[in-house]
């Protein structure tokens, strides 16, 4: 994924420019520019279009249907719209950016100071959805993920993450490595992590996905059960302009030392509720890297 938004901002100037236009620039601008730069990338972009469209079949049953280029548009479109949207912070109308939940009890029926693990994937505006958790639960939100190759331009993005009230962990292998991410749940605050990609130092998970054997990572579940707060899911759907719909899945709570067997239950429950948000979202689905040998998600 990073590969691509490199490729998409052109690293640290153009990614300034994209920075520039997305919170200074007219409204025209930010609502014109991402269409005709999703379109441009995914005519440039034949590896990544090529890829994007074996996994949106994948998604969708395996199966080669008419509608597929229409789809893997709409998706590079729709990519180009949360990133713009994600590095726009500080303009009036982020400040204004709603998030309706499906699944709003699952939320409700937690204890508002217990820390909480969150699991999502590279879809819809997961990036500014920190941001909206940030501020709507009125907790620290930790984002962990692996850093960019330009230092610079990761520098910029996270910045602006953090005047969202959003911080940043980057980790080269396992999550757990990091223990600061104990501390901060244990202190209440949110931890962020993603399902989609398994990083060739983690460990994970095999599960079952699109009816094909995959895996992964077993970090979150492992940081859940240690830290001993609920677990689940919450993955962001862009509906327009700074308007989003937030699914958060039902919590699981894992003992302090899962068995095997718990935790493969847990992983398939992830695994099942991802799978169902990009069935009946797929151009949400930002999978445009290959998802690997060992079957990955």
């Amino acid at each position: 994924m990073h590969t691509f938004v490199e490729t998409l901002t052109g690293g640290e100037r153009l990614r300034r420019l994209a920075r520039w236009g997305a919170r200074s620039g007219p409204p025209a601008l930010l609502h014109a520019a991402p269409p005709v730069f999703g379109v441009l990338f995914a005519l440039l972009s034949r590896r990544r279009r090529v890829q994007l469209t074996v996994n949106l079949r994948r998604a969708r049953g395996g199966r080669r249907r008419v509608d597929e280029p229409w789809l893997v548009a709409r998706t590079f479109i729709n990519y180009a719209s949360c990133l713009a949207e994600a590095l726009a912070h500080g303009r009036p109308e982020a400040a204004r950016a709603t998030a309706r939940l499906v699944g709003a009890e699952h939320l409700a029926a937690l204890p508002p100071d217990q820390g909480l693990v969150v699991v999502t994937a590279h879809v819809g505006a997961w990036d500014a959805g920190g941001a909206l958790l940030a501020r709507d639960l009125r907790r620290r939100v930790t984002v962990v993920m692996e850093p960019e190759a330009s230092a610079h331009a990761r520098s910029l993005h996270d910045a602006v993450r953090a005047e969202a009230g959003v911080d940043v962990l980057h980790v080269g292998g396992e999550a757990l490595a990091a223990l600061p991410l104990l501390r901060r749940l244990r202190s209440g605050g949110v931890v962020a992590l993603q399902l989609d990609r398994v990083a060739p130092s983690q460990r994970s998970l095999p599960v079952t996905l699109f009816g094909q054997p995959a895996s992964v990572p077993e970090g979150p579940l492992r940081l859940a059960a240690l830290a001993r707060v609920p677990l689940l899911t919450i993955f962001a759907r862009r509906l327009e302009a700074f308007r989003y719909e937030f699914h958060v899945g039902a919590p699981i709570t894992l003992a302090r030392h899962p068995e095997p067997p718990e935790l493969t239950a847990a992983a398939q429950q992830l695994a099942r509720e991802f799978e169902a948000f990009v069935t009946r979202h797929p151009t949400q689905w930002f999978a445009f890297e290959r998802l690997g040998g060992s079957g990955e998600i």
